[in-house]
């Protein structure tokens, strides 16, 4: 859990502390995991390649022949050695083994009755849903475990009679998706949850914000519009905001490479527009862009130009003015509110 930038307001009290502890006795499971860490601290503390490969190539051996058993069983444990294959090649950079390591899982998954079928095991589903995530926003391809039709859409979150239904997604565009609108409720009610767990300093229950977080990234990631669709537009910057929860900031520029050249060429686009509900929406997409993926420091003079052009049309001058408008989209206070004020502040002394 320490993996998430909002750690500090999750409570891990109730969480499955003991999940490993059956697994370890499964010979399979233990030599693949001695040889994964192995194979890890030969080829990044020492540099060793080659051992690394060769440790790895012996664990899929075994598992290899685990699998051509007669009587095999798909248990808890075959399952993490998968996860554990795909986590390590992640890891060295070997995307194409990490995927087909996923899509091995995958198939093993679904032999077990698909997700649900890991009910018991929590954990082990979060962090098979985390892994196929994250080489979804690495490689810029859709989700390998679940798929558009396999979704729930209405808000998982949101309580529409609760919930004013008119989003700033109307304000752009006239007939909406009701399905991104159904994800914008959610995201918007997800994010108020942490804005006011920061200000109350109380925690959000474990799973449910894994459980939401875990929703909206599957559903963003799944969801797609014409190139220049302006929801197309949203559906990159809200992608952009959940990931600065799911993945730590710094690392976002080198894993989420496609969304990146994605957000750069919606910039583009909503620079030459002129309606003041598309400049507030440029605002918060250059904000949002610069607090998540496009934060090198060659990027900064171009989408400062940007978020000056936008403020100075808009007749804006301060960093209060321009967080209102922020807040009125979907902006978390704890992780954006620093990146936000010095990148405004820096784009108004240019």
């Amino acid at each position: 859990m320490g993996m998430y930038p909002v750690n500090d307001f999750i409570d891990l009290s109730k969480d499955e502390q003991y999940w490993l502890e059956d697994m370890s006795h499964d010979p399979l499971y233990s030599d693949t995991l001695f040889h994964i860490a192995r194979s890890y601290l030969d080829t990044v503390g020492k540099g060793h390649m080659l051992t690394g490969v060769t440790l790895i190539n012996k664990a899929m051996a075994e598992l290899r022949k685990k699998l051509t058993e007669a009587n095999f069983i798909i248990t808890d444990s075959v399952l993490l050695t998968v996860l554990c294959l795909a986590l390590i090649s992640d890891t060295l950079g070997d995307l194409d083994a990490a995927i087909k390591h996923v899509n091995g899982l995958w198939q093993l998954i679904k032999l077990r009755g698909g997700l649900l079928g890991l009910t018991e095991k929590y954990s082990l589903r979060v962090k098979c849903s985390r892994l196929d995530l994250r080489l979804a926003l690495r490689t810029g391809a859709r989700p390998v475990f679940l798929r558009g039709q396999d979704f729930q859409w209405k808000p998982s979150l949101a309580q529409p009679m609760k919930t004013s239904t008119v989003t700033p997604i109307h304000t752009v565009c006239s007939n909406p998706d009701i399905r991104l609108v159904n994800v914008w409720l959610d995201l918007q009610d997800f994010t108020n949850k942490l804005n006011m767990a920061q200000q109350t300093r109380q925690k959000l229950a474990s799973k449910e914000f894994q459980e939401i977080l875990i929703s909206l990234q599957y559903r963003l990631q799944c969801l797609v519009y014409e190139r220049h669709d302006v929801q197309e537009i949203i559906r990159h910057v809200m992608l952009a905001c959940s990931t600065t929860l799911f993945m730590k900031p710094m690392d976002l520029p080198a894993q989420c490479r496609p969304l990146a050249m994605q957000l750069r060429q919606d910039l583009g686009y909503l620079e030459s527009q002129d309606d003041k509900a598309l400049l507030k929406l440029q605002v918060w997409s250059v904000c949002m862009s610069r607090a998540s993926v496009l934060s090198t420091e060659g990027e900064l003079p171009w989408l400062q130009n940007w978020l000056l052009k936008a403020c100075q049309t808009l007749n804006i001058s301060t960093w209060e003015e321009t967080r209102q408008i922020l807040k009125s989209f979907v902006w978390v206070d704890l992780i954006h509110d620093s990146i936000g004020q010095s990148f405004f502040e820096g784009a108004s002394q240019c």
